[in-house]
């Protein structure tokens, strides 16, 4: 699932590690909170398209289904 996160996510110096695996449905919840459609979430998540629904879509996995890594 981290490859899904592309283009300005895997470019920037902020990582962020997959904490919970999304449950079933979690692409209509997606969907949902960012007032778009799946295959906006489907693009934005798996096929990197960049817009502002598509960032909106990247930014909100990354609040709902990951943290930033612990500092060593």
């Amino acid at each position: 699932m981290t490859n899904a996160l592309k283009k300005e996510d895997m470019e920037s110096s902020d990582k962020f590690i997959i904490t919970q695996l999304p449950k079933h449905g979690y692409m209509t919840e997606l969907a949902q909170l960012c007032n778009c459609n799946r295959k906006t979430v489907r693009r934005g998540l798996f096929q990197g398209h960049d817009g502002p629904k598509s960032r909106l879509v990247r930014e909100t996995f990354k609040k709902l289904y990951s943290t930033p890594p612990a500092n060593e």
